[in-house]
């Protein structure tokens, strides 16, 4: 039985690892999305800050144009980001709520091993002491017939 037991502790352990490891993954890439959106918020800025600074002095038609044709496509890079940043953090709760139950699973296992061995335990102790009250009590008979 304890060798049944032990083959499900160690596949929980591997499901449990195997999800760890699937969060980790998750957390790496929702910090690379957080850099792209960092650097497409400051690309936006200092975008923002140069037609600022373009906006004195003469009117250029053709920059203002492309420049307004930028902002959209960093806003839409941003928006795109966002929402996969938002499925990402869906994702994640789903991988933690996944990780939580493996290692939950592998806690109730462990009792149940450590439940099991403490009964073995007991069971060994109890039989030993039967050994030692059966040899005490022939020991004992034995010497009533010899007095």
């Amino acid at each position: 039985m304890s060798r049944q037991l032990d083959t499900v502790r160690r596949v929980r352990q591997i499901e449990r690892d195997d999800r760890q490891r699937a969060l980790a993954e998750a957390l790496a890439a929702l910090d690379l999305l957080d850099d792209r959106l960092r650097k497409l918020r400051h690309e936006a800025d200092a975008w923002q800050r140069m037609r600022r600074q373009r906006g004195k002095g003469p009117i250029d038609v053709d920059f203002l144009a492309s420049a307004n044709r930028y902002r959209w496509l960093l806003a839409a890079q941003q928006q795109h980001f966002q929402s996969e940043r938002d499925r990402l953090e869906a994702e994640i709760t789903r991988r933690r709520t996944a990780l939580i139950d493996a290692e939950r699973q592998l806690q109730s296992i462990e009792k149940l091993i450590d439940k099991r061995r403490a009964e073995a335990r007991r069971a060994q102790a109890r039989l030993e002491q039967r050994q030692l009250d059966e040899a005490a009590g022939a020991a004992w008979c034995r010497r009533e017939v010899n007095s």
